[in-house]
């Protein structure tokens, strides 16, 4: 479990570092979100979470 928990927040990270807004919300529960109130220009001021599939 703690492997798993690992890998996830190193994509996060990564995501968040590339910028790739998409990445990160599929790495997200799908009740979750996030506000940014203050961001660079082209990122949204909230994200929530992807759907998940039945086998997620």
């Amino acid at each position: 479990m703690a492997g798993r928990a690992r890998e996830v927040v190193e994509r996060i990270l990564r995501a968040g570092r590339k910028g790739d807004v998409e990445a990160f919300v599929e790495l997200m529960a799908p009740e979750g979100y996030i506000e940014w109130p203050f961001r660079p220009a082209g990122v949204p001021g909230r994200v929530r979470g992807g759907p998940r599939s039945a086998g997620t």
